[in-house]
């Protein structure tokens, strides 16, 4: 299945591209996405598909868009 990807903000230095589309096995999940975009799996990402929050473990479908964006945390 294919799914279209955007990392925005501090991500974007660890992504390249930072925008694209990826082949997943059928049945992937939103943690799939991420280690096959290389990044670690330690990463406290927020995943939002389709206008929706995922969890890491959320599986996703053909043709979706996922946008990956660590949270900011300031004081």
């Amino acid at each position: 299945m294919q799914v279209t990807y955007k990392v925005i903000g501090e991500l974007k230095k660890k992504v390249v591209p930072d925008s694209g589309d990826i082949n997943l096995p059928a049945g992937a999940t939103v943690g799939q996405l991420v280690a096959g975009l290389g990044l670690p799996d330690d990463l406290h990402l927020v995943a939002v598909v389709d206008g929706r929050r995922y969890k890491q473990s959320d599986v996703l479908q053909d043709g979706q868009e996922v946008v990956l964006v660590l949270p900011s945390v300031g004081g």
